[in-house]
């Protein structure tokens, strides 16, 4: 088997530093809201909304800075992972890649498919609202789950990954 690509361990850490600062806006506000209610001398009137509510939105804000922030937290972690690969040649396809999990955990995805075992190879692109928003190559074996490769794991665009992997699928001997 032949490296199909190369595994891209800085992308991978650019992309957890990014989720950990958007992560850090939501922990600031639900920071700003426990300060700017403990510390307010004004009386309250009845027009004010009842405290539970300040500390709902606080621990909302808190939560899903949390999540957030521990993703960015994993993929930094996981951006250290060693021995990942894609390989592919005349008998298939052999994978390892980290694939996160919730809060910064991750875990290391390793399979090996044969050429007949595949049912479909293609990239994906999610979008809202019509723009697309992230790609990544779907993987999808006859038998067993999907397996998805986002974008920023390895060197090359999901396009040229398919491509690759066509050609020497096609290459193979029967």
């Amino acid at each position: 088997m032949i490296e199909v690509t190369r595994y891209a361990p800085f992308r991978i850490f650019l992309v957890g530093l990014g989720r950990m600062i958007i992560g850090a806006i939501p922990l600031a506000l639900a920071a700003l809201i426990v300060f700017a209610t403990t510390t307010s001398t004004a009386a309250p009137s009845a027009a004010d909304p009842p405290p539970w509510l300040f500390a709902a939105i606080a621990a909302f804000f808190l939560f899903i800075g949390l999540v957030i922030f521990s993703s960015g937290v994993g993929r930094i972690v996981s951006a250290f992972a060693r021995n990942c690969y894609l390989r592919a040649g005349a008998e298939g396809i052999a994978l390892r890649l980290p694939v996160q999990g919730w809060f910064g955990r991750f875990h290391m995805r390793e399979s090996q498919l044969r050429w007949s075992e595949i049912g479909e190879l293609v990239h994906f692109t999610y979008r809202i609202n019509g723009i697309p928003t992230s790609r990544e190559l779907r993987i999808r074996p006859r038998t067993g789950a999907l397996i998805k490769i986002p974008r920023y794991v390895f060197s090359d665009s999901s396009d040229a990954l398919q491509d690759r992997l066509h050609e020497i699928m096609a290459r193979r001997t029967p």
